[in-house]
């Protein structure tokens, strides 16, 4: 058992583990937070956890129209157990509080980009 195992482990370690399971996907978690919590917030953070590969759209969308202005994206991290995580926070412009917000985020274990909105609070630690 041993032996068939060797080859396995010397070509992770030349390749790397995302060579020998490219077609391996893990979906995003998505959990927002605002501040102060409720439906009038004055910041609100996208947290995209878990996912696998590295590559993931996260975009904003005010009453369905994307935005452009006010977001500050975090780095993709790599987690410990090898799936990814990153953030996107959104600061909504003066006079544009009472707009409707989403979080949209594409991701290739995804089937269509999953949406959540700006209004819950969830406390989530990735």
């Amino acid at each position: 058992v041993v032996r068939s195992c060797l080859p396995l482990l010397a070509i992770t370690r030349l390749a790397g583990p995302q060579h020998l399971f490219p077609l391996l996907t893990a979906h995003p978690e998505l959990h927002m937070l605002t501040r102060p919590p409720g439906k009038t917030f004055f910041v609100a953070e996208c947290l995209v956890c878990g996912f696998y590969p590295q590559s993931v759209t996260v975009q904003w969308l005010q009453n369905g129209e994307p935005v452009q202005a006010g977001i500050y994206e975090s780095e993709v991290e790599q987690n410990p157990n090898g799936t990814f995580s990153t953030g996107s926070v959104f600061f909504p412009q003066q006079g544009h509080f009472a707009a409707s917000y989403t979080c949209q985020v594409q991701h290739e274990a995804l089937e269509k980009p999953r949406d959540v909105e700006a209004f819950k609070m969830d406390i989530i630690i990735c």
